[in-house]
């Protein structure tokens, strides 16, 4: 057992370890019709917010949407890089199976490719 774990405990060191800082890239288009999550493909999650790009409204509704969609409180989600434009890095903190399991809902299943003619299918 390390120092750190021997100090705060093995279950908590446990809890905290975790616990990681967890990077999504975000794609948003600000001032939509309505706030929703489009979808998660190519590894960006594609975002239309009805909140305009001023005043940082837009970022704000972006990080309170994820943190209702993750359950975890809006201090735990911040707009690393991309504060201005479209996009966006965000950082969770959150454990990596919550982020990855949440992310999968929303992955953009990709349209079988159609056969070739004159394939044998």
């Amino acid at each position: 057992m390390g120092h750190l774990a021997k100090m705060i405990g093995a279950p908590l060191f446990s809890l905290l370890q975790s616990f990681s800082m967890e990077r999504i890239r975000v794609q948003v288009r600000p001032a939509a019709h309505r706030t929703v999550i489009v979808g998660f493909q190519e590894n960006v999650l594609r975002v239309d917010l009805s909140a305009p790009p001023v005043d940082n409204r837009a970022n704000e509704e972006l990080v309170k949407l994820l943190a209702r969609e993750l359950g975890i409180a809006r201090g735990r989600i911040n707009v690393r890089h991309g504060q201005t434009g479209r996009q966006k890095l965000v950082e969770i903190d959150a454990p990596a199976d919550l982020v990855a399991t949440w992310l999968a809902r929303y992955r953009v299943k990709e349209h079988p490719s159609t056969p070739k003619p004159g394939s044998a299918e």
